[in-house]
């Protein structure tokens, strides 16, 4: 990981879990979870969460196992001093399906969405969506 990373470690349902913490200079900004594809926490989530970092957002990147893990970290960045205002979700494959099935529980206020698997309720997830949506496919 390249300087300026910081690794946290979050309990979600009881369980340790290692996120990336990335922050603007500013330190502080929107919050924004980075959710990756069962990858780790490799190099292209970190280069993600980075570039989301270097805009202004207090970025949260880790690979979530379900919707309830993003709920639970979206409750763990609202209470950051660093997170100020809304919160939203960037989604890669699998952590994309869980940022859109736990969108409404964890208050995002938008989500976006690339090439996520396991949606076969698309139709029922977009209809309950609380906040805008953009759904990204073809990337692979």
């Amino acid at each position: 990981m390249e300087a300026g990373c910081e690794k946290r470690v979050f309990t979600f349902s009881g369980r340790e879990v290692e996120v990336l913490f990335r922050v603007h200079h500013s330190r502080s900004g929107p919050g924004l979870l980075v959710l990756g594809d069962s990858n780790g926490l490799d190099e292209g989530l970190d280069a993600r969460a980075a570039l989301f970092g270097e805009e202004g957002y207090a970025v949260v990147a880790f690979d979530p196992r379900d919707a309830e893990d993003v709920v639970e970290a979206a409750a763990v960045l609202r209470a950051l001093p660093e997170c100020r205002g809304a919160i939203g979700a960037v989604g890669h494959g699998t952590g994309g399906t869980h940022a859109c099935r736990a969108a409404a529980a964890a208050g995002f206020a938008a989500v976006v969405v690339f090439d996520p698997p396991e949606l076969t309720d698309l139709g029922q997830t977009l209809a309950g969506m609380p906040c805008p949506v953009v759904l990204q496919f073809g990337t692979a």
